[in-house]
């Protein structure tokens, strides 16, 4: 049986892990086009991220870990380069 903490750190966990599943879900469509979607996708999973990184406890501590990660893996994620920030 979980502590309450652990409880609460598992469904943190789920939430920050969540817009990485739907990502998943929308690019391994095989009859939908989805480059398009990636983009979006990418801000979304960032946004979330941010967002549970300033909430207080091991949750924000994941979500840092995670955003660490997603940042080396997608690095400037075009926000900081004008010309791929104004086309997005």
């Amino acid at each position: 049986m979980l502590s309450p903490l652990e409880y609460e750190t598992a469904k943190g966990m789920h939430h920050a892990l969540k817009p990485f599943k739907t990502a998943t879900k929308i690019f391994e469509a095989d009859s939908v086009l989805t480059i398009q979607r990636v983009i979006t996708e990418l801000f979304e999973i960032q946004d979330q991220l941010r967002k549970l990184s300033i909430e207080d406890g091991v949750v924000s501590e994941f979500a840092v870990l995670l955003q660490s990660s997603f940042d080396r893996r997608f690095p400037e994620c075009g926000v900081r380069i004008m010309v791929y920030a104004v086309t997005h």
